[in-house]
């Protein structure tokens, strides 16, 4: 049967004391240095506190209890987190307050302590930088791919300019706030400091876990991210994509004509097209094997798998990109390479970038502009929304439908009586 609490509980409990500064707290101070275990007689005895609850006159008999609502740590939004102790004499709340407050956040507080007097029993925090440090080696060094690790090591650089020599427990949800809002003032967009906060948030995590800080502070709801709105990617309209279906046969740069054609017509994405060979084929079957990737951590070109799991996929070959590579076919080999036939190194590919945009109509040209478009006039065709996403590597169907389909404002007008026109004509 679940105790009652009379109503005053309650009352006192929506007023409560920030630290129990009371006789009995005192007391319970005192035990510090007076272990219960062995002990042969009652310390001095304190005056009973103003909140607890007896619920027993004779502080002797077996079932009495006396009870306090106790501050121990304060949430986010800086509302009390509150405990409440109980013992069946003074003495025993006592001890079960010292208990409780020692292990709470508070625990200096409690003693009396400022941070410029730590308890010296208990080791210092780490400095954030080294204990980063350890992290990245021990927990992201040999599972990041090499692109992660060149991003996650940029964003501990920013990090260390800003946090790297504190300790761990000196960075507090304001300090965390004011670095986004460095990062705010300088320019930096919403998905950049959206990235640093979480590296952040996870190096802090494993210190909470790690048992050296209370709690995560860059997890904190209270967070505000002050970064710029990113333009984000737009696919073509129609109008632009049928320009650009006209102008692809007629461009002299060959590399620039192969490799535009094979972004529209396929959706594949930058990485994947750069790693593209001749063997991956199939002229009968119009298909193409998607199973390597290009990446570019530094400068020189790495080979790996697909993105995800389900980046390892055959694509459909339109006609129109079979024209286009016909005429170029071989039997083995890297489709677009360098000089020497090798898969081209960054700065290469950044040339490459140069020559595209000098295509009328790419003047802004993106890889993920053309996966987009593709996307776009997949859906605008009626293609499956399922074979859209396959065609594209995702794995949930979701991020085709949320991220990637963008059907044109003229496609939009065109169909707008399309619903009405369904429900008279399936009218019974």
């Amino acid at each position: 049967m679940t105790e009652s609490v009379p109503d005053e509980c309650y009352t006192r409990r929506n007023n409560v004391i920030p630290f129990p500064q009371t006789g009995l707290a005192n007391g319970a101070l005192a035990m510090l240095q007076y272990p219960t275990e062995g002990r042969t007689e009652e310390p001095p005895s304190s005056p009973p506190l103003d909140n607890c609850i007896d619920d027993a006159q004779n502080p002797n008999q077996e079932m009495a209890k006396h009870r306090i609502w106790c501050v121990f740590d304060y949430d986010e939004n800086g509302e009390p987190i509150t405990k409440q102790v109980s013992g069946k004499t003074q003495f025993a709340l006592g001890d079960n307050i010292t208990r409780a407050m020692l292990e709470s956040p508070r625990r200096n507080e409690f003693l009396g302590k400022t941070d410029s007097q730590r308890d010296e029993s208990k080791p210092s925090a780490p400095i954030f930088e080294d204990y980063s440090e350890e992290w990245y080696e021990r927990y992201k060094a040999n599972v990041f791919e090499e692109c992660t690790k060149v991003t996650t090591r940029t964003n501990l650089a920013s990090l260390y300019g800003y946090f790297g020599e504190l300790r761990l427990d000196e960075i507090s949800v304001d300090s965390v706030q004011e670095y986004m809002n460095t990062m705010g003032q300088a320019g930096a967009c919403k998905e950049t400091i959206s990235q640093r906060r979480k590296t952040l948030s996870q190096i802090l995590e494993a210190a909470r876990e790690d048992g050296i800080i209370p709690k995560n502070p860059a997890s904190s709801k209270r967070l505000r991210n002050p970064g710029r709105d990113g333009e984000g990617i737009q696919a073509l309209t129609r109008r632009q994509t049928e320009s650009l279906i006209r102008v692809i046969p007629s461009i002299a740069d060959e590399q620039v004509r192969v490799f535009i054609a094979i972004l529209l017509y396929t959706g594949v994405r930058r990485e994947e097209a750069m790693a593209l060979k001749w063997e991956k084929i199939d002229f009968d079957r119009s298909t193409i094997l998607i199973d390597e990737a290009v990446t570019f951590p530094i400068e020189k070109p790495v080979l790996k798998k697909p993105k995800t799991k389900a980046g390892k996929r055959s694509v459909p070959m339109p006609d129109a990109l079979a024209e286009i590579l016909k005429p170029l076919r071989q039997e083995s080999g890297i489709i677009i390479h360098d000089e020497r036939g090798d898969y081209m190194r960054k700065s290469k590919i950044k040339k490459l970038y140069k020559r595209v945009k000098m295509v009328p109509g790419l003047e802004h040209f993106d890889c993920r502009t053309m996966r987009h478009t593709y996307a776009s006039r997949n859906v605008e065709a009626d293609i499956p929304m399922k074979i859209v996403s396959q065609n594209l590597g995702h794995s949930d169907i979701q991020v085709t439908m949320n991220i990637y389909a963008q059907p044109d404002m003229e496609y939009k007008i065109e169909n707008r009586n399309k619903p009405f026109e369904y429900a008279l004509k399936n009218t019974l």
